[in-house]
């Protein structure tokens, strides 16, 4: 193989395990959720955030009375409902 081609062939991987994926984790538990707070939404937090390092990371939770979208530790919570 000439160096070009190894050259072309390590440009490919690099940009291959590099990309940016959108991960989504839907669940109606939320840590902030004075009614419905549990363990389980302190879980998905602590994933999302190790995953949102090299991802976009998005957790939909169920909306609750005078809750709205935000983002904490790099991770966007969505409510709806």
């Amino acid at each position: 193989m000439g160096k070009k081609f190894r050259m072309e062939r390590k440009r490919q991987k690099n940009t291959q395990f590099n990309c940016m994926k959108k991960i989504i984790f839907s669940s109606f538990d939320d840590m902030h959720n004075p009614y419905y707070g549990g363990g389980g939404a302190l879980s998905i937090h602590e994933i999302a955030k190790r995953l949102s390092k090299k991802n976009k990371v998005t957790v939909i939770t169920g909306k609750y009375p005078g809750s709205k979208d935000v983002v904490i530790d790099k991770v966007h919570y969505k409510r709806i409902g």
